[in-house]
């Protein structure tokens, strides 16, 4: 796969939720059933069967696989944090990514990162380090980000 094969979108969450094949690829892609990101995910969907909600989901796909996808939100989350417990939309756009582990290393995070930071201005980047290895990507692009929670 070509960086430049890669299609990239976005979707508003308030149509996603309602997707159960694009909602089932997007929680098969994460760690596990128990990941801030399915934690995230399921908040959203009952806020989005109450209200519209402020957050839009990126995909990059490569003929018609989802390879990764990445969360902008300026919804309230009461997920406990590494560093701190929730996230509070006044700090800006809360941005998680997630790359399926078999095309890690090959751009398609770098490239979520990069249209996250532009769908989310004027609002600067809350990046979210789950681990070691996404922390080292993360710091690559600090330039996109003002706060890491």
């Amino acid at each position: 796969m070509n960086i430049g094969d890669l299609k990239l979108e976005t979707h508003d969450y308030n149509n996603i939720y309602k997707n159960p094949s694009l909602m089932c690829r997007l929680r098969d892609l994460t760690l596990h059933t128990d990941s801030g990101m399915n934690y995230e995910l399921n908040s959203l969907s009952r806020m989005a069967s109450l209200r519209q909600v402020d957050c839009r989901v990126l995909t990059a796909s490569h003929v018609s696989e989802v390879l990764g996808w990445a969360l902008l939100s300026r919804e309230r989350s009461n997920f406990c944090f590494p560093r701190q417990f929730g996230y509070d939309p006044e700090d800006g756009v809360l941005f998680e990514v997630f790359v399926d582990p078999r095309h890690r290393r090959k751009g398609v995070g770098s490239e979520l990162l990069r249209l996250g930071a532009k769908k989310a201005s004027p609002h600067p980047l809350c990046i979210v380090p789950h681990d070691v290895c996404s922390q080292a990507f993360y710091e690559n692009f600090e330039h996109y980000y003002h706060k890491k929670i």
